[in-house]
């Protein structure tokens, strides 16, 4: 086991490293050296550390975020096809950046973080009050998806319809994208994942006995409804964090956790960190094979992960290991 998180935690390292010399600008070992000292020369500063560095942070964050929110949200509806963007939030976060970004174009990462948390709690807000009128979870999870295509019309709607010069920016938002992360984007959402881990993780030994049932964990001493708010909250929170930096991506909040669980085990002390470690090992290598394609147009994000994640999930589901 100890191996196991040692080559994960590894793996993540390389894949941040790497990060450094992989691009459109060319860069040596002794330039991205002195460009990380700041001794460089004023473009190689400026390539790393306006444009590679913020990248490698907001993958790693969006990546960790999406993998923890992930986790949760399978944890409480005991479904291995729950995830941050089926069931609403990352569309949701989506719709309040675009909106955030009409309302305030001045402190606009600002403005774009609050729309952006405001809206995933609000699909936060709508999928509790489907859980208690769904009667099962298979309901809850059919309402969230009836909210993610809502949200992604909405986004689109958003896009097309504002007359804006900015909002041409924010198509990437449909796709995901790590091309526009800025410092102040990256401060904004470790601030907000920050929570949504304290949230989730106080709930670990509640999702271990969620696993049993709703009964049977109530039995065993635990406030169900009150953990599902928590849970439910904190992986909003994760989600809305991760489209902040990278916008809506798909499939990492599910592939995540599942090669977790086959890795590390259900219990949630050590499932929720592999699950945000191999989640930002996800974006991260994903964004190293964007940059290293050399296209003239950036290929986004989530279709690599979609790329990924499919051929993944698609042999977990043939293998009976999703339920």
């Amino acid at each position: 086991m100890t191996t196991r998180w040692a080559l994960l935690v590894g793996a993540v390292l390389l894949a941040a490293v790497a990060g450094l010399f992989v691009g459109v600008a060319g860069v040596s070992l002794d330039e991205v050296w002195d460009g990380l000292t700041r001794q460089g020369s004023t473009l190689t500063n400026g390539v790393i550390w306006n444009i590679r560095v913020p990248r490698i942070s907001a993958g790693l964050i969006a990546g960790a975020a999406l993998g923890l929110s992930g986790v949760g949200l399978q944890g409480v509806l005991r479904n291995r096809l729950a995830e941050p963007f089926l069931l609403g939030f990352s569309p949701g976060a989506g719709v309040g950046v675009a909106v955030g970004a009409l309302v305030s174009a001045a402190a606009w990462p600002v403005s774009e973080a609050v729309a952006a948390v405001a809206a995933s709690l609000v699909v936060a807000s709508i999928l509790v009050r489907i859980a208690r009128s769904a009667t099962s979870d298979n309901g809850f999870l059919l309402g969230g998806v009836a909210v993610a295509l809502t949200a992604l019309a909405l986004i689109l709607l958003v896009i097309f319809a504002a007359n804006s010069p900015r909002l041409p920016t924010f198509t990437y938002f449909i796709f995901g994208g790590l091309s526009v992360a800025s410092w102040e984007s990256i401060a904004l959402a470790m601030i907000i994942a920050s929570l949504g881990v304290v949230a989730i993780s106080t709930q670990s030994r509640s999702l271990d006995l969620l696993t049993l049932g709703d009964v049977e964990a109530k039995t065993l001493g635990v406030d169900v409804n009150r953990a599902k708010r928590l849970v439910i909250t904190g992986s909003a929170l994760a989600a809305a964090a991760s489209v902040l930096v990278a916008g809506v991506v798909g499939f990492v909040g599910l592939v995540a956790p599942l090669l977790g669980l086959r890795l590390f085990g259900p219990d949630h002390r050590r499932l929720a960190p592999a699950a945000a470690l191999i989640g930002a090992l996800i974006v991260s290598s994903s964004d190293l094979l964007i940059r290293a394609s050399g296209t003239v147009v950036e290929i986004p994000l989530g279709v690599i992960t979609s790329v990924v994640g499919g051929p993944i999930l698609l042999a977990a589901i043939l293998k009976g290991r999703v339920t």
